[in-house]
C-alpha cells in the first residue's frame, strides 16, 4: 500500500503480516474459510475496504480502477459466501474513526459505484 501517514497507520491498525488488512480480520478470515481460493477473496476484499477507509480518511477521490477493484472483489468474495463482506465491512469499519472515514469515501463514490450486478472476474472464463 505504500507509505502511510500517522492518521492511516491508526486507522489500519495491528498488521503483522503488512498484507493492508487489520490482524483481527486475516485470523477471522482464516477462521471462516479452510479453502485456499476462499482466503485469498476474503484477503483481497479486506485489502480493498482498507484501501477506501484509507482514501476516505485522507479526502483522496478513487480512481475507477479503485471502484472496479473494490466492486470485482467483493462480488468475488460473495460468490463464496453471500454474508462474509458485510462481516469485512464491519470488522473494518467498527471503530468511530474508521466509521466516519468509511462514510466520507462513501459519500465520495456513492454515484460512482457500479449498481448493476457485478460478476466475480475470476470468474469468467474466456471463449475459445
Amino acid at each position: 500500500m505504500g507509505p502511510l501517514t500517522i492518521k492511516e497507520q491508526d486507522l489500519l491498525g495491528p498488521d503483522a503480516d503488512l498484507n493492508g488488512v487489520r490482524d483481527e480480520i486475516d485470523k477471522s478470515l482464516r477462521q471462516t474459510f479452510a479453502d485456499a481460493e476462499a482466503l485469498r477473496r476474503g484477503e483481497a476484499y479486506a485489502l480493498q475496504v482498507t484501501k477506501a477507509m484509507l482514501s476516505g480518511a485522507s479526502g483522496r477521490t478513487p480512481t475507477a480502477a479503485d471502484l472496479n477493484a473494490y466492486s470485482n472483489d467483493r462480488s468475488c468474495l460473495s460468490a463464496v459466501k453471500a454474508d462474509v463482506p458485510d462481516f469485512v465491512y464491519a470488522q473494518t469499519t467498527r471503530t468511530r474513526s474508521r466509521a466516519d472515514a468509511m462514510q466520507i469515501w462513501a459519500e465520495t463514490v456513492d454515484s460512482l459505484l457500479p449498481t448493476d450486478s457485478i460478476t466475480c472476474a475470476s470468474e469468467v472464463v474466456p471463449s475459445t
